[in-house]
């Protein structure tokens, strides 16, 4: 039953004010040094439109003590179980706390804070496609930057922006901003926020990325974990100033110049785009190793970075094939002959279909509803235009439906 409760509840709301003396209590509190992700309950999940930001978490969030979970928390959840207004209230709210606790704060501490902030608006934009959100990850990243820029790199040695996931090629504010960049285009297929995400793309340095995509060819394992002294002396200095993480960079990199080739390869007059492919295929085969690396869930699927970094890229290809096939119809107006346009619509709908069913594989319903509710409108829009062609072409040769995907439009 549990799964049929989850279908119902794709509906917004806003945040219900909860005073802080209605946090819970706890004497003689003993803290534990882990990190423990806090996932909310099913209680949590049906009020979820009433109160997006659950009391269990606030208890979390707003204590000064013994805090073990993190704002992204809260932000996955409302990506698994909300809806764009749930996701808004709990943005305002991480927001306003970051911001709430800001006492006196040093400039450096601003940088990361604002960071922080605007890359949880580009999770929130991800998730439900919204430009309102990726427009406040724009702003705080801005805030960032300018703060950033009138410091001296000395004071980023340590701490959140000089240290996590910098790799002395590239800041964590040029990777925010990169993501930010791509995340616009996706969105907006704005030919200006397409060539902006391209040029932060170009101008990226990512020393040996070739290398470490190409060993994904021939070995199982991370570049940085083949024995130190056979690589190359700067291979050796790319691994050494990036702690072994370089793999990663390199993956998330290639990830969104995949995404960006699908909103150019929309336009394209080919009849196959091979930009999107070529690089999928090179991000693919660096998950495919990360994932080697990584235990499974109970559920039995790959833990949920992967499957959302899979599920995402599925959704490109889709949304790619679909507009391809919407271009394609608009020059086909007012013939009432079938032709060889009419098929090239068809293998661009039938494409669109099977890279949504893929993306569904990566998304179950039931511990992420909110998405798979996104991915099922999308087939289900897409199957109506798809019905429609396929029964044009079929009709023309004296043939029936061939009912193809009718069993997942029925799921």
């Amino acid at each position: 039953m549990l799964k049929y409760r989850l279908l119902t509840c794709f509906i917004a709301g806003l945040s219900v004010a909860v005073s802080a003396q209605d946090l819970p209590v706890q004497e003689d509190l003993i803290c534990l040094s882990y990190y423990k992700p806090w996932l909310g309950t099913l209680t949590d999940f049906q009020n979820i439109k009433a109160v997006p930001i659950p009391k269990s978490y606030r208890f979390e969030f707003e204590s000064s003590e013994c805090r073990h979970s993190s704002p992204m928390d809260l932000i996955k959840w409302h990506r698994h179980f909300g809806s764009e207004d749930t996701m808004r209230a709990a943005l305002k709210y991480v927001q306003d706390g970051i911001i709430a606790q800001q006492v006196n704060p040093a400039p450096k501490q601003q940088v990361e804070d604002y960071a922080r902030i605007a890359g949880y608006y580009a999770s929130g934009a991800d998730a439900f496609d919204s430009l309102e959100f990726i427009q406040l990850a724009e702003k705080y990243h801005e805030k960032a930057k300018a703060l950033y820029d009138e410091l001296s790199p000395d004071v980023f040695v340590t701490g959140w922006i000089g240290a996590y996931r910098s790799n002395g090629h590239s800041t964590a504010l040029e990777k925010l901003s990169r993501e930010i960049a791509v995340t616009r285009a996706l969105i907006t297929d704005e030919t200006s926020d397409i060539d902006n995400a391209a040029s932060l793309l170009s101008s990226a340095n990512m020393p040996f990325m070739d290398e470490f995509s190409e060993n994904a060819f021939e070995r199982t394992d991370a570049l940085c974990d083949i024995k130190y002294s056979e690589l190359p002396q700067g291979i050796q200095d790319v691994c050494d100033k990036s702690h072994g993480e370089y793999d990663q960079d390199v993956r998330e990199f290639l990830m969104l110049q995949t995404l960006l080739a699908t909103v150019e390869d929309r336009i394209v007059g080919e009849a196959s785009p091979a930009k999107s492919y070529t690089l999928f295929h090179d991000v693919d085969r660096m998950l495919r190793i990360a994932e080697a690396y990584q235990p499974q869930d109970y559920t039995g699927l790959q833990q949920p970075e992967f499957s959302q970094a899979r599920a995402r890229l599925n959704l490109a290809l889709s949304d790619m094939h679909f507009r391809r096939a919407l271009k394609l119809l608009e020059t086909n107006t007012g013939d009432k002959r079938v032709g060889d346009v009419d098929f090239k619509i068809a293998a661009q709908l039938r494409i669109s279909l099977d890279q949504l069913l893929a993306a569904e594989r990566y998304t179950p319903r039931y511990s992420s509803p909110s998405q798979w509710e996104k991915i099922a409108i999308k087939f289900v829009d897409r199957m109506e235009l798809w019905s429609g062609v396929e029964g044009r072409i079929l009709a023309a040769n004296g043939a029936s439906s061939s009912g193809r995907h009718i069993r997942e439009l029925e799921y």
